[in-house]
């Protein structure tokens, strides 16, 4: 009897004695009951989840202690989940400032990131991020519309049956979801591809999402019911507290209790999109026309002043008639936020009087930033300035410390991750993203990376003529932010044109100075920067941006053990920094600075692109990450 023996007990020992009847019964009962798992394991994993929860219920009410891997300890097996996703809502211009209900009810009460990205700028790519955890470079839905973006391509590239909502349902969750989902969502699409992993959806479908009078629906897969004259944000608050009514009696508060994921997704403050393509003013709610009058964009360092590369660099200062029409476009958006912020409110209310507060997680996020005057740009996003890719993200939970802050960089893959983690979920390939900690203590460490491969689109009246949408081509790039707790916060680019960025965020938040030499005369192919220093530590963050460039699962989340693998310092080296149990020898950038590290960084090739084009083609940029480039010692 070899377990016995494994644990310094004699088999004679057990032998010796006849087994009593009760033993015996069990036995049988526990083989019977291990068979039964096995069945429900391989054929209905759902029952299987709510056994486990039955069971770890039972384990603590009889006192013993149950193990949980997820991020955050829960004393119940799986939470609920309510998403609130907005679209097109930056940080930058302050409008969190005017969601008072948003504060009270989910900042005051959780924790809000300051650092939180998205992986594109741009509604469809971010989106897909979310849903998949994935970065786009390996989702490959890298716009809003064909060929290269749309849900078309979300369900061609597999992922439609393969996202969040089926791996939540598998691990025993009831999903629901009203509002935008993403680009390209249409009555002939879904007709084409059925959405999958919904146990009820309630979708904003084209061409009407964008109308804030006149969106259209369609639940379930049926035909699309318009709402003329009803406001959408208004509409997706009926419909959201309906279906949390539902998911709340799901809840019986016992062993077979049904957990769920909620997902709300209005459209404000995103412009309107008439059905000619062209972006208008967004609209707000009855009664809230003449809110915040004579209220300004924040004239924050960089609004309406020169900067950036490719075609940014050379934009004209905004004049006095498109200053004041974004000063009303920003106006517009912060009475939009007004109804959303109401939803906000209904919806924590609903689950707070429920009684289900302490077993859920309230999110608040948007896909992707927005610029409104920076760099003397019209309104718009897609490009790879702090305006476009910072977003907000505030979540209250179990566990989370209520009014803290987190300034480690994050992504939308980490969110994605971090779901799937509280949900017991698993997904069925890589995900790129990291589980966040919700540590207060966090030192702000971190990096993540910012793609793009199309063009850019200018929004609003001056933005439009002769009636197609005006776009800026040459707006391919890879960029990277880089932090290194308070001595380190960098951003580092590299665009199609062959031009350079970098900016310290440290000492240019605004990103005013780029510190990287641009020489014309060279074809901007080149890799100078203003001092040698500087230089030097380009060369490491361009490294860092070939490995994220191509990186898929755990590389993603630690692309410091791809250039430094474990144990790939000389005998020499390993006297002064030795790794440990097989970890990489380089953690962090700090660690990358070491002057012993020059000549290998100064060594390797660095990032280019062969041309621009539209979408993204990896044989188009080079190196591409592989082990030979890694680090083997001085």
């Amino acid at each position: 009897m070899p377990y016995f023996k494994d644990h310094g007990l004699q088999s004679s020992t057990i032998s010796a004695k006849r087994s009593p009847k009760w033993l015996n019964r069990l036995k049988r009962v526990s083989c019977f009951l291990a068979l039964a798992f096995i069945i429900l394991w391989t054929f209905r994993p759902e029952l299987m989840h709510r056994c486990q929860k039955f069971l770890a219920g039972l384990a603590l009410s009889l006192g013993f202690q149950v193990g949980v891997s997820n991020a955050l300890a829960s004393p119940y097996a799986q939470p609920n989940i309510v998403l609130i996703i907005t679209d097109d809502q930056d940080v930058r211009t302050d409008n969190l400032l005017y969601m008072p209900k948003l504060q009270k009810h989910v900042a005051e009460q959780g924790m809000s990131f300051e650092r939180f990205y998205a992986p594109v700028s741009l509604c469809c790519p971010s989106r897909v991020s979310l849903l998949t955890g994935q970065f786009a470079h390996n989702h490959n839905v890298t716009y809003v519309s064909g060929p290269f973006g749309g849900y078309p391509v979300f369900c061609k590239n597999g992922y439609n049956g393969e996202s969040l909502p089926s791996f939540l349902q598998d691990a025993g969750y009831a999903t629901y979801y009203t509002g935008k989902l993403m680009n390209g969502l249409s009555e002939p699409a879904i007709k084409a591809c059925p959405t999958k992993g919904w146990t009820y959806a309630d979708f904003l479908i084209d061409p009407n999402a964008y109308l804030y009078y006149n969106a259209s629906f369609s639940a379930n897969g049926d035909p699309a019911v318009n709402y003329l004259g009803e406001y959408q944000v208004d509409v997706i608050q009926e419909k959201a507290s309906s279906l949390l009514q539902t998911a709340i009696s799901g809840l019986k508060n016992d062993s077979w209790s049904t957990p769920f994921f909620l997902g709300i997704a209005p459209t404000a403050p995103h412009l309107e999109v008439q059905f000619n393509g062209s972006f208008t003013e967004p609209l707000p709610p009855p009664g809230d026309e003449h809110l915040f009058d004579g209220v300004p964009v924040p004239r924050n360092p960089n609004y309406n002043v020169h900067g950036g590369v490719s075609w940014v660099k050379d934009l004209p200062e905004l004049n006095e008639t498109v200053v004041e029409y974004i000063d009303h476009v920003y106006r517009q958006r912060l009475r939009t936020l007004q109804s959303v912020d109401t939803l906000v409110e209904t919806i924590v209310q609903q689950v707070e009087e429920a009684g289900i507060a302490d077993n859920t997680y309230i999110i608040y996020v948007a896909d992707n930033g927005y610029a409104l005057g920076s760099h003397r740009r019209q309104p718009g996003k897609t490009l790879p300035f702090q305006e476009d890719t910072l977003v907000p993200f505030i979540i209250r939970g179990p566990g989370i410390p209520s009014n803290s802050r987190n300034d480690a960089v994050h992504s939308m893959t980490d969110l994605a991750a971090t779901i799937l983690d509280v949900a017991n979920a698993s997904a069925s390939y890589p995900v790129d993203g990291r589980v966040i900690t919700f540590d207060v203590e966090d030192d702000g460490s971190g990096h993540t990376i910012v793609e793009f491969w199309n063009a850019a689109l200018e929004e609003g009246i001056y933005a439009f003529s002769t009636g197609s949408v005006e776009s800026r081509d040459n707006t391919t790039y890879r960029s990277i932010r880089a932090v290194d707790g308070d001595e380190h916060a960098w951003v580092y680019g590299v665009w199609c044109t062959g031009e350079r960025e970098l900016y310290d965020l440290k000492t240019d938040p605004y990103e005013l100075t780029n510190l990287a030499l641009n020489s014309p005369s060279q074809e901007f192919d080149s890799f100078n920067f203003s001092t040698p220093s500087l230089t030097s530590l380009a060369s490491r963050l361009d490294a860092l941006l070939v490995v994220l460039k191509t990186c898929v699962g755990e590389v993603c989340r630690d692309p410091w053990s791809a250039v430094f693998p474990a144990n790939s310092t000389d005998p020499a080296e390993q006297k002064d920094q030795a790794p440990v149990g097989g970890q990489s020898p380089v953690t962090r950038l700090s660690d990358a600075l070491s002057p012993k590290y020059d000549a290998y960084f100064e060594s390797l090739p660095k990032f280019k692109y062969e041309k621009c084009q539209f979408g993204y083609f990896e044989d188009l940029e080079s190196p591409k990450w592989e082990d030979g480039l890694a680090y083997k010692g001085a």
